[in-house]
């Protein structure tokens, strides 16, 4: 009867998770490459990048995206599922702005 309760639990705790929902829009070039990412939630933005001056500045490359982000905020929600609630932070190198 244990294995019943501890399925009857999993099941509870299963019921009791909310998801918050995050629209991922991937915008295309003329060529058909992905040019920018726009998430939102809520009815609002909360976060956008895109392909733009200097010509290095493109989501192929060093430029935080979209996919960045959902995998950042991803990251955090596993922190806190870990009991975690604050970060410390040692900053190493030069001065952040």
């Amino acid at each position: 009867m244990n294995g019943l309760n501890e399925i009857v639990s999993a099941n509870e705790k299963a019921s009791q998770l909310k998801t918050y929902h995050i629209e991922f829009k991937v915008g295309v070039d003329e060529w058909g490459d992905e040019d920018s990412h726009e998430l939102s939630a809520d009815g609002k933005s909360i976060f956008s990048a895109g392909n733009g001056e200097p010509e290095d500045n493109i989501l192929s490359r060093d430029v935080f995206t979209g996919k960045d982000y959902i995998d950042a905020v991803e990251f955090g929600m596993s922190l806190r599922a870990k009991g975690y609630t604050k970060l410390g932070i040692t900053y190493t190198g030069a001065e952040v702005n």
